[in-house]
This record gives C-alpha cells, sequence and structure tokens, in this order.
C-alpha cells in the first residue's frame, strides 16, 4: 500500500516518496523517519522509539533526530513554527497530525517493467549479412560521440525539445535573473502579521477628484495603510489588495465588502480641496467597531492624510509610534509607489523633495529603482554611475553597494558581460559593513551568476547562504524569493521534483504578500516545468493565471507580455491549435517592437526578434511550409551574426541552423530524392561543434545525408546520452528519440527503433496519448513491424491529436483507412 496527503504520496516499499506525480530526492533517514511516523499516526511516537526504528541503535543524539525532522518538514513545506504535518510532542517526541489516505495495492497502477539493460547499448548496427552483430558500448566509441566536451558541458543546460522549447526556457531565464535581482534591491513589502488573510485590515485605493493629483490614489492608501500597521493593525500589503480591491467603485458599501474579504476592518481615503486646504475623510467599517468616520484637514495633502489616520487610530483605540512626516517615511511612501507601479506618482513625490534631500543616497537609490522597474535600463545604468561618483566607498560602504548592485542589475538587462564584477566589489564592501540583507541579496546576485557561469556548486552555496540570511533576518519574504529562483534553476536542470515543491513553497508566500511581479515569474516556471513534461492543458491553465496577474497589475512592460505569450504560443502549437498560435506569434512581434521603440533594448532587441523568428519558422515547420522556414530561420541566424557573440546567442544560432536543415529535409527527410541541406563552411562548423542536443542531432542528420554513417550514428548517440541524463524529462529525451528512431527506420533497423521507442516510454506510457509526435512516431515504428492492430491504435491518436496540422503525406492512406473505421475523430 501506499499514503496520500495534500499533494504528495509516499511509497513505504518502493521507497519513493512524489509531489505532484514528480519523484523527489529523499535522504534515506528523512524518509524512514516519515514512513515511520505516517504508519503510525494514530500515536505519538517517542524519540527512543524513533531513533530505534530509523537507525536502529540507542546512541543516536536528539539532535540528529531533530536535524532529521526539520529536513522532513522542509521537503513538505512544513516547519516548527506552523507544524502542519508533524508536530512536536514537547518532552516526549512527534506526531503525524495531517490527514492520509491510504491507497490499497490493487489501486496502484504499474509502472512499465525496466528493460534488463540499457536499451541504446542493445540496438544492433544494420547487418553485412543476414545475422546482426552488436552495436559497439558507449565506451568503446570515440571520446565525441560518448560524451560531451569541455565547451559542451558549459551548456548542458540548454539540452531541450527543438529550437522552440531552448527559447522557452532561455527567456524565462533571463525573466527569473530579472525578477529576483532588479525587486529585491527595495524594501520588501509589509509583511502580514497575522498567519492568514482572514481579520485583517484592508485599506483602498483614495477617491480624488482631481485627475491633476492622481499619484495621491496609491499614495493616499500607502500613506494611511503605513500608519495603521504602526499602531499594531495587520494590514494587508498595498500591493496585495491593489489586485483584489483595486478596481472598486467609490461608493461600495464597506460592510458587505469587509464581508466578502472577511476583514476586521475595510478603510476607504477620499480627498478633495476646500481653497488652499487639503481635506482627507476616512470611511471604516469593522466587525467589532462598526461604521467609522473621520477626516481631518491641511495645506498639504499627506499632512492632512496624517492627521486623519492619527484620528482614525484613536477611535479604534490602537496605540505605538505614529506617523512623523520624516524624510525617511516620505522615501518609503516612494518606494511603495514603485512597488505598486505608479510610476507618475513616484517621480512626482521625488521631484517635490527638496534640494537637500534629493541629494541623499535614499532619493539616488529610489531614482535608479524607479528606472529599473520602468524598464529603462540604459537610464537606470547612468543615474547610477552619476550616484556612483558622487558616493566614497570608504566612508560610505553601505550605499556604494547599494548602487553597485542596481547598476549591476541594469548591466545584466542590457546583456552587458561584466556585471558579476560589480556584483564582488558589493559583496567586498557589504562584509565589513553591519548590513545583512544587502549582503545577502548580494550573495543572491552572485549565486545567479556562477549559475549561469556553470559553478553551479558555488551558485547553490550562495544561494542557501543567501536565503539563510534572510531568514535569520525575518524576512521571509526575500526568502521566499530566493526560493523560487533555486527552483527555476531547479527546472533548467531537470530537477522537476525538487523544482515543483520550491515553486509552490515560494508561491505560497510571495501570494500572501501580493508580490505579483514574484508571483508572475515563480508561475512562469511552473509552466515551464509543465511544458518538460508534456502536460499542455495544465500550461494553458497556467497562462490563464499568468494572464490574470498581468492584467491585476495594470501597468506592464510588452517584455513581461511578450513571456507570457512565448509560453501559451508554445502550448497551442503542440496541441494543434495552429491558427490560435499565429495570432499569439503576431501579438508577441507587435510587442517586441513596440518595446524596442519604447526602451533602449540595444542587443536584446535583436535576440528578442531572432526570438520571434525562430518561432515562427517552428510554427511553418507544423504547416509544412517547409521553404517559407528554412528562410525565416535563416532570417534570425543573420540577425544574430549581426551581433557580439556570447553563449546563449550561440545555442540559438546552433538552434535556427537546426530548423534549416529539417526545413530543406522537407516532408520526406531520408528519400533519395530529397536535395541534400545547403549550408555555408561557417554554418558547417557552428553545427559540428555544437553545444546543445538540438544542434548534434541537425549535425547528426547533415552526417547521414553526405553518407557518413558512423558519424551520424555516433552523433546521435552522445545526444541521446545527454538527454537520458535526466529521464525524468521526457522533453530532452523526445529531441533525441524522434529523429534518431526515424534514422533507425531509414536504415531497416526495425528492432533497434523499437527498442529506442521504449526507452522513451518506459517511465512515460501515457505520452501516445498526450503528444501527437509521439504518437506519429509509435504509428511509423508498428507499421515498420508489421502490428497491425498496433498501427490502428496509434493511428486514431494521431487523428484525435493532430488538430490544425497537416497530415504527413505518406501516412495518408493508413489515416484515412483509420478516419473511415472509426469515424469519430476528426481532423
Amino acid at each position: 500500500m501506499h499514503y496520500r496527503f495534500e499533494c504528495f504520496e509516499l511509497h513505504p516499499t518502493a521507497r519513493l516518496l512524489r509531489h505532484d506525480q514528480l519523484e523527489l530526492e529523499v535522504p534515506r533517514k528523512v524518509f524512514d523517519c516519515l514512513a515511520y511516523l505516517i504508519e503510525h499516526r494514530e500515536r505519538a511516537i517517542a524519540r527512543d522509539e524513533l531513533i530505534d526504528a530509523v537507525w536502529k541503535r540507542s546512541n543516536v543524539s536528539d539532535n540528529q533526530l531533530a536535524h532529521a525532522i526539520a529536513a522532513a518538514r522542509r521537503l513538505l513545506g512544513d516547519d516548527g513554527e506552523g507544524q502542519r504535518l508533524i508536530r512536536t510532542v514537547p518532552g516526549f517526541g512527534y506526531h503525524w497530525v495531517g490527514n492520509v489516505d491510504t491507497v490499497a495495492a490493487a489501486d496502484i497502477v504499474a509502472s512499465p517493467t525496466p528493460l534488463d539493460s540499457d536499451p541504446v547499448d542493445a540496438i544492433q548496427t544494420a547487418p553485412a549479412k543476414a545475422t546482426a552483430a552488436p552495436l559497439a558500448n558507449p565506451a568503446d566509441l570515440p571520446a565525441q560521440a560518448r560524451r560531451p566536451t569541455a565547451a559542451t558541458a558549459t551548456a548542458k543546460a540548454n539540452r531541450l525539445r527543438p529550437w522552440l522549447l531552448t527559447s522557452v526556457l532561455l527567456a524565462c531565464a533571463a525573466v527569473a535573473v530579472w525578477w529576483s535581482t532588479r525587486a529585491d534591491q527595495q524594501a520588501a513589502p509589509t509583511a502580514p502579521s497575522a498567519a492568514s488573510i482572514p481579520s485583517q485590515t484592508w485599506v483602498l485605493p483614495g477617491a480624488l477628484p482631481d485627475a491633476a493629483e492622481s499619484w495621491a490614489r496609491i499614495g493616499l492608501m500607502a500613506l494611511i495603510a503605513e500608519g495603521l500597521n504602526r499602531q499594531g493593525a495587520a494590514v494587508i500589503p498595498i500591493e496585495k489588495a491593489l489586485t483584489r480591491v483595486g478596481d472598486v467603485a467609490a461608493d461600495v458599501d464597506l460592510a458587505e465588502l469587509a464581508r466578502e474579504l472577511d476583514a476586521a476592518l475595510v478603510v476607504a481615503p477620499r480627498a478633495y480641496q476646500v481653497k488652499q486646504t487639503w481635506v482627507v475623510a476616512l470611511a471604516a467599517y469593522g466587525k467589532d467597531s462598526g461604521k467609522i468616520r473621520v477626516d481631518a484637514s491641511a495645506g498639504d495633502l499627506l499632512a492632512a492624510g496624517r492627521l486623519a489616520v492619527q484620528r482614525l487610530n484613536q477611535r479604534l483605540r490602537h496605540s505605538g509610534p505614529g506617523l512623523d512626516g520624516s524624510i525617511d517615511e516620505t522615501f518609503e511612501l516612494i518606494s511603495q509607489a514603485i512597488r505598486a507601479r505608479d510610476y507618475e506618482g513616484a517621480l512626482l513625490q521625488l521631484s517635490r523633495l527638496s534640494d537637500a534631500d534629493r541629494h541623499r543616497p535614499e532619493a539616488g537609490l529610489l531614482e535608479v529603482d524607479l528606472e529599473l522597474e520602468r524598464g529603462q535600463n540604459s537610464a537606470a545604468r547612468e543615474k547610477a554611475e552619476l550616484w556612483l561618483q558622487r558616493l566614497n566607498a570608504s566612508t560610505q560602504p553601505v550605499a556604494y553597494a547599494r548602487v553597485l548592485l542596481r547598476k549591476a542589475t541594469a548591466m545584466r538587462q542590457l546583456g552587458e558581460a561584466d556585471w558579476p564584477g560589480l556584483v564582488d566589489q558589493a559583496i567586498a564592501l557589504l562584509q565589513g559593513a553591519n548590513s545583512p540583507r544587502d549582503l545577502a541579496t548580494a550573495m543572491q546576485l552572485r549565486g545567479i551568476a556562477a549559475y549561469f557561469a556553470d559553478k553551479k556548486a558555488d551558485a547553490m552555496r550562495d544561494l542557501v547562504r543567501a536565503r539563510e540570511m534572510f531568514d535569520e533576518q525575518g524576512d521571509e519574504f526575500r526568502a521566499a524569493k530566493v526560493t523560487g529562483t533555486m527552483g527555476a534553476l531547479a527546472v533548467r536542470d531537470g530537477r522537476l521534483g525538487e523544482a515543483s515543491l520550491q515553486l509552490a513553497q515560494s508561491a505560497k508566500v510571495l501570494e500572501a504578500y501580493g508580490a505579483i511581479d514574484s508571483l508572475r515569474s515563480n508561475i512562469e516556471w511552473t509552466a515551464y516545468q509543465q511544458v518538460l513534461l508534456l502536460r499542455w492543458a495544465d500550461v494553458l491553465r497556467t497562462t490563464d493565471r499568468l494572464r490574470d496577474l498581468l492584467q491585476k497589475a495594470g501597468k506592464t512592460s510588452s517584455y513581461e507580455q511578450s513571456s507570457y505569450l512565448r509560453i501559451r504560443t508554445f502550448a497551442l502549437m503542440h496541441l494543434g491549435r495552429l491558427n490560435e498560435a499565429q495570432t499569439l506569434l503576431d501579438e508577441q512581434e507587435r510587442a517586441v517592437k513596440r518595446d524596442i521603440q519604447e526602451n533602449d533594448l540595444r542587443d536584446r532587441g535583436v535576440d528578442e526578434l531572432a526570438d520571434i523568428a525562430g518561432q515562427r519558422a517552428w510554427l511553418q515547420l507544423i504547416q509544412h511550409h517547409w521553404e517559407r522556414s528554412a528562410a525565416t530561420a535563416a532570417a534570425g541566424f543573420s540577425m544574430l551574426q549581426g551581433v557580439a557573440t556570447n553563449s546563449v546567442r550561440s545555442v540559438n544560432m546552433q538552434n535556427l541552423l537546426s530548423i534549416v536543415v529539417r526545413a530543406q529535409a522537407g516532408a520526406e527527410p531520408w528519400s533519395e530524392s530529397t536535395p541534400m541541406p545547403v549550408l555555408d563552411a561557417r554554418q558547417i562548423e557552428i553545427l559540428k561543434n555544437a553545444t546543445n542536443i538540438d544542434g548534434r542531432v541537425a549535425y547528426a542528420y547533415w552526417n547521414a545525408r553526405h553518407g557518413n554513417l558512423e558519424g551520424a550514428e555516433a552523433d546521435y548517440r552522445a545526444a541521446f546520452a545527454l538527454a537520458n541524463a535526466t529521464p525524468q524529462n521526457v522533453t530532452y529525451m523526445m529531441v533525441v528519440v524522434e529523429p534518431y528512431t526515424e534514422f533507425l527506420l531509414a536504415r531497416k533497423r526495425v528492432r533497434d527503433a523499437s527498442q529506442l521507442l521504449n526507452q522513451l516510454l518506459v517511465n512515460s506510457p501515457d505520452l501516445p496519448e498526450q503528444s501527437y509526435e509521439v504518437a506519429l512516431l509509435q504509428l511509423r515504428v508498428r507499421m515498420a513491424e508489421g502490428n497491425s492492430s498496433g498501427a490502428k491504435v496509434a493511428a486514431r491518436r494521431v487523428l484525435a491529436l493532430a488538430g490544425e496540422r497537416p497530415l504527413p503525406v505518406d501516412l495518408l492512406p493508413t489515416l484515412e483507412a483509420a478516419r473511415n473505421a472509426d469515424p469519430s475523430p476528426r481532423h
């Protein structure tokens, strides 16, 4: 039997723990502790009993047990404070308190039995005589064929499904760095002080009659929220409030709204002018206080707001330090306006600072933050450089380091390569200063830089330490963002079980804080994880949520829009909804071109347009527009030739060339009548030295068509070895198995093709029912085997999954026969 709880499944006999169907890596003692507590959940377990059951010896310290329990809780998204699943029984031991469903063995669907040997190692070469000789073991192949070269290792993260999948991943990587680095340098949103959202205070946006003071809609909201929060109210962060109640009518029934929100108090600010005097009126409704109304007047709008919230606190009998009108308070209000995307309000408040206050480092940092949030990276870089000239690194190390980090962020967005050096400078300054939060932010940035420099051990060390430092400061918001970044990097590496848990843990905190931007990035990575698992319907649902977040965020950059569109377009292509995909591609191209016009994107604009070209070429490939696809991909390649090459662009060039080669092959890539692929000498050299799977596979086809079958086989096998390193990620496998199987079928090596297909289906037997490409491949293999019943089943699946795709010409008779036999599928 096995056990189900929340999104987890624990299989004691198989020693498996899954989260959302993804297998997690669990240390042995941690697994044993979990299994024992769940199996004996009807009672509390004494420490000595648990030690004896797990360690089988008595000389185990309580500290060792505590570490194992803490690790188990982290694995399940639990902790020592909440104790949602594992409760500590003081002075005794531990008790599993979560709800558990027991599933009998008969209810478990067995996985296919793995083959005794690696199917690739068992593939037979085409015989010279009637008998087949075994293919050489991978260890006997040339080194180039056995494993990637040193250059390949640096690009191992780019092992993806042909072109489009790589482009989605690289785009998500840029987004992860963008949101991980830029928002962390501002103050974090005010933490919700209660464990859950109900029974908290909600402040609505301010209502003003004059559009000239529209900035105060958010500014007044932030001021009232801060005044209530300082005197002990559990106030919902304004970012979260804006997503939920940002568009409520000015005359809303506060009592009804409070019941809908399950709020302790709802406050609606309103401001208007009487001659030269500002009046701020606060209407409130509370569960305990009922209706309350206070107002205050002053010559300055914010001064009137401070007086009004002071009177509201008095009516509510709150105590504590109130608002004081200090410059630090003003800076905090500007920061909140930036986070709420009220850029005009933030700019107006910055312009109203006195000359003396405008020359304070805090003002300079806010100016740079504003430019970064608006996507004006060149302006942010220039302002950061100006402030670095004004500041003294020896006497103002913290301020200087903060500006360095912002300059590094701007440079990263502009595609400049030297930004990690600025992070190192910042860390050197902060290590001698008493500013642990800034040091943690810098370490987070250094960890990201190390990851993309293929120093993954260093990256994880920095990221883990950054998260620990944020936790030590009680900053769960930033700690959650680091967890989200680690989840994103786990997706890149194909560690999908670990990624699923980290992204879920991060999203829970980010949503509580109303951090829309960070949450959006987190959800994008969740969508990409679903892409890697070929869960297309899930991808569409997740991108629906992304679209809702973008709409709630209000002002979004065209880059943010195109990032969402890219993922959704990809899912639509694989579902065969090609017309919708075409529409989104056009929308994406318009967004990118608008972004290029509005912002100084430099070379990143070229990257974006090349990305669009790759997606469009792939869509044309699916539509069998062979010549158009080859021309579009070649145009994208030419774009990248015009800018400086870096590791990401190098991979993209390989991917674009792989589309050119595939498109030139046309409808019958292995027919003798199909013309040879045409590339120039430089393009051939790029594919020959390819560092990713797509390039290796394209060069294998090139070799095969030019008569170098041994070289082609070596390249296919080397690509398969890369893909097989992450068996959880079926998409990696599909990149190689599809063209490699077609190569084997073209050589009449049917048995080898069958074994290769089986290797793909061993871990994912449902793939033919989910993926058109897999169903089509299965149909070709079953036909080659002479398995008519299997071919009929596969043909029905192809028809059901085809959508708007044109069907392969060589398979039309078989597919028409299947359609006539079972008229339910429609194409």
